[in-house]
This record gives C-alpha cells, structure tokens and sequence, in this order.
C-alpha cells in the first residue's frame, strides 16, 4: 500500500509544482519538494490507518452488538 500513497504524493507534488514559476521552483528545490512528498506520503498514511482502525472498532462493536440479540434469542 506505500506505493500507493507515494504515487499519490509524487501527483500532488507535480501538480503543485505546475502551479508555481520556474523561479519558484529553483528556489525551493528539489530537495524540499522531496520532503514534501515523504510528509504528503506520511499523511495520507496516518489517514488511512485511522480509517482502518475506526472500522474496526465499527465491526467490533457491531460484532458485540450481534452476539448480545444472539443471546436473547436463545
């Protein structure tokens, strides 16, 4: 999946890219871009293992919620 966030991040770094001149490019320089990127790539990370772990709570507590009626109906 970290190539996924990578190619994201190495898109939304192009595009900003497009959006400055070429002077602002050389100013910030490559090697800035390139933290962007791994920062860009870092975040998308973050978010997405919060996601995961928010449905798995989801399904925990559903899981919990099922074995309860399961209960009652027996």
């Amino acid at each position: 999946m970290e190539i996924h966030y990578t190619n994201h991040a190495t898109e939304l770094v192009t595009r900003f890219k497009n959006m400055l001149s070429e002077d602002q490019i050389n100013i910030i320089g490559e090697e800035h871009f390139s933290e962007l990127e791994t920062l860009v790539t870092a975040s998308l990370a973050v978010v997405y293992a919060k996601s995961k772990h928010d449905d798995a709570k989801k399904l925990e507590s559903l899981a919990h919620e099922i074995r309860l009626k399961s209960q009652d109906i027996e």
